[in-house]
């Protein structure tokens, strides 16, 4: 559907096919789409996705495509940052952009803050970024300062599209970075050794699929009373599995879940499971 055909354009505009890469970029746009609108046994679609490969290896033009098809869909609002500074660059824009996708073009700087930076206010990045993931189904206290909170927010979708070479994601890769849980919610995606290929023009999303994604974009559900927060009703539909996909998942659940009760508590695979 629509993902296979947002992965095919990305491909067939790159000088270096990367499926995996076109992947990541599919899905980071659905992701920011269907942000604070459906939820799914609890959990929201926010998603860090982590693409990592060589210099020249492929990973620009997806992140590209992916801010172009939310500008040609009307969706700039949506499009978020494309570093962090610091906490606060991450934080205060929330309440006026609760939904946002952050597209990172060199990550190993956030990824080296999150590993227990000298800076007081890198360090923070990553906790925030760590707690963010995980309330997009309830409230984000936001920062406290002095004249009060700034950038609290109901179920905040942030999704991030970041790339990194390998030396960058394993200058980051530390027993404490991982300890902290940050790297486990990251989905990462790796470059193969694909040859390149001209690109003679640049390939346009056929209408039928930008008005798909202009739906999604401008869907609205309900307000739902049972997914109150602060007993304010939120609009959101709640998906539901169908039997087949329900038993993969409990098969999946289970499976690593035995992993989780095998490992020692000091085993620094545990967060990542």
């Amino acid at each position: 559907g629509v993902l296979k055909t947002l992965m095919q354009n990305i491909l067939d505009n790159s000088y270096i096919k990367q499926e995996q890469f076109a992947l990541s970029s599919a899905l980071g746009v659905l992701s920011v789409l269907a942000g604070r609108k459906f939820e799914f046994q609890g959990v929201a679609s926010n998603l860090y996705l982590l693409n990592v490969g060589p210099s020249g290896c492929g990973k620009d033009k997806p992140q590209k495509k992916a801010i172009e098809y939310l500008i040609d869909m009307g969706c700039e609002r949506l499009i978020g940052a494309t570093d962090y500074g610091s906490d606060a660059g991450i934080v205060d824009s929330l309440e006026t952009q609760p939904v946002r996708l952050d597209i990172i073009d060199e990550a190993s700087k956030v990824l080296k803050s999150i590993s227990g930076s000298k800076s007081e206010h890198s360090a923070k990045g990553g906790d925030i970024l760590t707690e963010l993931y995980t309330s997009s189904t309830s409230k984000y206290l936001g920062r406290a300062l002095a004249e009060g909170r700034k950038g609290a927010v109901h179920r905040p979708c942030l999704s991030i599209l970041a790339s990194t070479t390998p030396e960058g994601l394993s200058e980051s890769v530390t027993k404490k970075s991982i300890a902290k849980g940050l790297l486990g919610r990251f989905m990462i995606f790796q470059s193969n050794n694909n040859p390149s290929n001209r690109v003679k023009s640049n390939t346009q999303l056929d209408n039928k699929t930008l008005n798909h994604l202009r739906w999604v974009a401008g869907y609205e559900p309900p307000i739902d009373m049972k997914r109150a927060v602060n007993n304010i009703g939120q609009k959101v539909y709640d998906v539901h599995a169908e039997t087949k996909a329900d038993e993969q998942l409990d098969k999946y659940f289970r499976e690593f879940d035995d992993i989780r009760t095998s490992l020692s508590q000091n085993d620094s695979m545990l967060p990542i499971v």
